[in-house]
């Protein structure tokens, strides 16, 4: 199902889960069809029936899905293009609202939710809903936005009233396409031929032919004439970099830290705990760099404090003789070498070292605060030479049959990751690599902390990004990280902390911890 998002709007989130069912189009280690789609859109339309307004009539917006009200002239960017298109070509209406009022999140009242362009082909029967790029997003963000608007179209023509779709000619048409707009160079690089035939073949059969196709499209910024896109051609250009979209957990916390202070720090002296490398964004408020030196440094200037949390978080992990370090940014250049990563040794961000009888014990953790991702393989996908520099890329998909020889990484770079993940091979025999879709970073860490000794590797993340569990290609048939884990390297190979606990912890352990208790809750998480 899609899970809900505790800090988006609902729309969001259905953007959310459309972009991971478009990776799996997109993946050719698979193979979906349209009837996977289609039962995908069931599944879609069912989830956002249940955020209908309910306390008001969710259709009493006068603009929604009307084509003739007036508009704004836009100043500039794909706005401004879609007034000009607009201004020279007949039937053709720009930002129509989609769902301005109808779905309601728990206080979201997704107000700007508009289709970019409808083209009206014959009134009253058949239909075109635009999505306009310029240069924005990428082209399968532009088909799951695609996909969401006509979602938005298939709730108004099934659920309003029928004095509601009476005045609305669109909403009782026959036929409706489904396009994105773009200029050609916008597809360099790119193939949308898989993704078009099973969205098209996807809506075909959910709406039983009245949504029959779904195209990717050029358009001729100087006569505004869509055409078919040339994949032959746009396939011999290199694709331009991916922009990064951020997440509604992200966005939220930058919104209500956007006003603290540089770096977001409860001490500043704690600083001076990182004595190698600061990551770039050290300064941001959505740091996890520094969101880890918040939650751990109370602990590192306390080892007696740093046993009572790890033995509440880990019972039995500490006993009285036994003393606890904490260290940031750690290198382990040993296991680095031993899995020939030839200079860039995993750095990890906290590591808790316990002393006594002789043995060293550590606990590597990586904190996450607002990441969509672990991070993937760059032999599957690399967002700024994409798709990859992998010119074996298929091999991903049968990579258990032959790792040294058919994984980029070992290929290419005589990585050593499949000389200790040969335990793995017996367990998904018949899986594509596990690691392409946000894994890989993890897999790194875990194996770094097998062949730093005795060693445990945790995450530990913020409860609320929901955006960090999802994984956009399932694992196993698991679409959560920690299942995913669970299901290949073992139920505890990672374990996997909630850092609100850790913080509760830690001031319970210690009441006078209560103020950065509460400082902590009032920077990270909702009032």
């Amino acid at each position: 199902m899609i899970p809900d998002h505790r800090h988006g709007s609902v729309l969001w989130t259905l953007d959310a889960a459309v972009r991971r069912h478009t990776a799996f189009v997109e993946d050719s280690c698979s193979a979906p069809n349209g009837d996977e789609t289609a039962r995908f859109l069931q599944e879609s339309f069912d989830w956002l029936q249940k955020y209908l307004t309910g306390n008001r009539s969710p259709w009493r917006s006068k603009p929604i899905w009307q084509l003739d009200s007036l508009r704004k002239v836009p100043e500039g960017g794909e706005e401004k293009f879609a007034y000009d298109l607009c201004s020279g070509t007949s039937g053709l209406f720009r930002q129509i609202p989609a769902a301005s009022g109808v779905i309601d999140w728990k206080g979201f009242r997704n107000q700007h939710a508009n289709v970019d362009l409808v083209r009206e082909i014959s009134p009253g029967d058949e239909y075109e809903l635009i999505e306009l790029k310029i240069g924005s997003n990428a082209a399968e963000y532009a088909a799951a936005q695609s996909i969401r608007n006509a979602l938005l179209y298939l709730i108004a023509r099934r659920l309003a009233p029928d004095s509601f779709r009476s005045t609305r000619p669109l909403l009782q048409a026959n036929r409706i396409g489904l396009r994105v707009w773009a200029p050609a160079q916008y597809y360099d690089g790119y193939n949308g031929q898989r993704l078009q035939s099973a969205i098209s073949k996807g809506f075909s059969i959910f709406t039983d032919g009245l949504i029959q196709d779904f195209v990717l499209q050029t358009i001729d910024k100087e006569c505004g004439k869509a055409n078919e896109v040339d994949w032959e051609t746009a396939g011999a250009q290199k694709r331009r970099e991916l922009r990064h979209v951020p997440g509604p957990f992200r966005m939220w916390l930058r919104e209500k830290l956007k006003d603290a202070p540089k770096p977001l720090l409860f001490d500043s002296a704690w600083r001076n705990l990182i004595t190698k490398r600061e990551h770039s964004g050290f300064e941001s408020p959505d740091s996890s760099q520094a969101f880890g030196l918040n939650i751990f440094a109370p602990l590192a200037h306390d080892s007696e404090l740093a046993k009572k949390v790890l033995n509440r978080l880990l019972p039995g992990t500490t006993s009285a003789q036994e003393k606890v370090t904490i260290q940031f940014e750690e290198s382990f250049e040993d296991a680095a070498k031993l899995l020939n990563e030839r200079g860039i040794s995993t750095q990890v961000d906290v590591v808790f070292t316990i002393n006594g009888a002789g043995v060293k014990r550590k606990l590597l953790i990586e904190v996450k605060l607002a990441e969509e991702q672990f991070g993937g393989c760059k032999g599957w996908f690399d967002p700024k030479n994409p798709p990859t520099r992998n010119p074996h890329r298929d091999r991903c998909c049968t990579v258990f049959q032959n790792p040294e020889a058919y994984c980029y990484m070992a290929a290419k770079f005589s990585r050593a990751y499949w000389t200790y993940l040969k335990p793995l091979l017996p367990v998904m025999p018949h899986e594509p690599c596990p690691f392409r879709g946000s894994l890989y970073q993890l897999m790194r860490n875990y194996l770094t902390a097998r062949l730093a000794g005795p060693a445990q590797f945790i995450v530990c993340s913020h409860p609320d990004n929901d955006e960090l569990s999802m994984l956009p290609l399932p694992v196993c048939g698991h679409y959560d990280t920690s299942g995913a884990v669970r299901a290949f390297l073992g139920r505890d190979a990672v374990l996997f902390w909630n850092a609100l606990d850790v913080i509760e912890h830690t001031a319970a352990a210690e009441p006078s911890l209560h103020s950065w208790r509460d400082w902590m809750l009032d920077q990270y998480f909702k009032n």
